[in-house]
């Protein structure tokens, strides 16, 4: 299934590239639209 393998890179991408993977996750209209991932609000880090 794409969807399965676009969330198993991202879990990848959050071992090599947390910063990548933080983009990825508030930027994604796939998470923000299912809420797969939790999204941290800008600045609450």
């Amino acid at each position: 299934m794409l969807l399965l393998e676009w969330v198993q890179n991202l879990k990848y991408l959050h071992y090599e590239y947390p910063y990548m993977f933080d983009s990825a996750i508030r930027f994604s209209p796939i998470t923000n639209s299912t809420r797969l991932l939790p999204v941290e609000e800008p600045g609450a880090g």
